[in-house]
């Protein structure tokens, strides 16, 4: 009888370790090292246990007091267990707190918002299930309002698009805006360019209606130098010589070569006729000459 009570309480000594081995490799959150030092010290008090038994075995005469210490070694490793629940449990529920917490803050709620808040430590099992639907609607209520943000950064993305879009309309804009105003300033160059030909123009064109009225005005002398004879005390003579040095003062030149060419001839037809005028006062009627025609410029 002694022998298959040893070897139950060996295998379920060596079952409960193992198990809180396990549980103990399997711990994770924040009190993790709290967690591995208690199971610890709840396997040293039970191996402690097991070596008591062991000695007090021999004296043990009957089979029901090896049931009770197996039972009450059961019912230990029931305890450990659910404080190994209760502990993770509220790692889990501290988590979950510090997660509302910084959900809350993103999304601009406060924990008042928030009916399921509470810690579920020390609670019995019916307030936890009513803490429970509440978390339920908070989340319900996180779920919306992560999808009003996300409808809300879509749209701002959109925007953002559109606003990249315009900008390149704008910069094209701009672009031609500038070859309009250098296509404008060479237009104006061109226009000033064009004022100053036409007015230099302006002024050949006195100039020359100038020169053209003094050679008609010449040949209107000339005409009726043919006409008349010339005065032999150099009357006549001494007019149209007169005349003859206010006719050769030097108008002004246009730059063209045209006009140059033109010029000169007229003064040497002039220089003809004033050498003619001079040898007219003689006052010879014999030797009277008549002055060549001076031909028309144009």
């Amino acid at each position: 009888m002694e022998a298959p009570a040893n070897t139950k309480q060996d295998a379920a000594a060596v079952a409960a370790a193992a198990e809180l081995a396990e549980q103990g490799s399997k711990c994770r959150g924040h009190r993790h090292e709290e967690v591995m030092r208690r199971q610890q010290e709840a396997l040293v008090e039970l191996r402690a246990k097991v070596k008591a038994l062991e000695q007090t075995m021999p004296m043990m005469s009957t089979p029901g007091l090896c049931v009770q210490q197996v039972a009450l070694m059961r019912k230990e490793l029931s305890e450990l267990r659910a404080q190994k629940a209760a502990l993770y449990r509220g790692d889990t529920d501290s988590m979950y707190l510090d997660l509302a917490r910084a959900l809350c803050e993103a999304l601009e709620l406060s924990e008042f918002q928030l009916s399921g808040s509470s810690s579920l430590k020390h609670l019995p099992q019916d307030e936890r299930e009513r803490l429970g639907s509440h978390r339920q609607r908070d989340l319900e209520l996180m779920r919306t309002r992560l999808g009003l943000l996300q409808s809300q950064v879509q749209r701002k993305e959109e925007l953002l698009q559109e606003y990249h879009r315009d900008m390149g309309t704008l910069r094209d804009s701009q672009a031609a805006s500038q070859q309009l105003e250098a296509r404008l300033d060479s237009l104006r160059a061109e226009l000033q360019t064009e004022r100053q030909e036409s007015s230099l123009l302006r002024e050949a064109l006195q100039r020359t209606q100038g020169r053209l009225e003094q050679e008609k005005g010449l040949n209107h002398a000339i005409k009726e130098r043919k006409v008349t004879r010339v005065n032999p005390e150099g009357e006549g003579c001494g007019l149209s010589l007169e005349w003859l040095e206010k006719r050769t003062v030097k108008t002004p030149s246009h730059s063209c070569i045209q006009d140059q060419v033109r010029e000169k001839k007229r003064e040497y037809e002039i220089e003809a006729l004033k050498k003619q005028l001079r040898n007219s006062t003689t006052c010879r009627p014999a030797s009277a000459q008549r002055t060549p025609v001076l031909s028309e410029a144009h």
